[in-house]
């Protein structure tokens, strides 16, 4: 009996996940934008400790989807280091900076050997 009240709870909130994601879509209420940033950090970080419950909560994911993919993830990457996604902001953030930085060196070391 148990077993078989488990299966019918699972499949209703599957059921509501499922019309939860359709008028999620029909409202447009999912910033696409939002959602793509989120997709290509988790790409490019490896950060899935920070953003998986992210986007299984727009993605209205099931608890095992959730699980499914952390044991992926873990067994794919193992666990990425703390504080990737701030490292990449941070590095894409200071690139411009790091440039003029490099122009103004450059541009020291040649007027100190006479180079115009």
């Amino acid at each position: 009996r148990k077993t078989h009240e488990g299966i019918l709870k699972e499949e209703i909130c599957e059921l509501q996940r499922k019309l939860e994601r359709k008028t999620i879509v029909a409202d447009n209420g999912v910033d696409m934008e939002y959602l793509k940033n989120i997709v290509l950090k988790l790409l490019q970080t490896g950060e899935h400790e920070v953003l998986l419950p992210v986007l299984s909560m727009i993605l209205k994911f099931s608890p095992d989807e959730v699980d499914h993919c952390k044991r992926t993830y873990a067994l794919m990457f193992g666990t990425p280091l703390p504080g990737a996604a701030s490292a990449v902001d941070h590095a894409i953030a200071s690139a411009p900076k790091l440039v003029d930085q490099s122009a103004s060196l450059l541009d020291q070391m040649s007027k100190s050997f006479g180079i115009k």
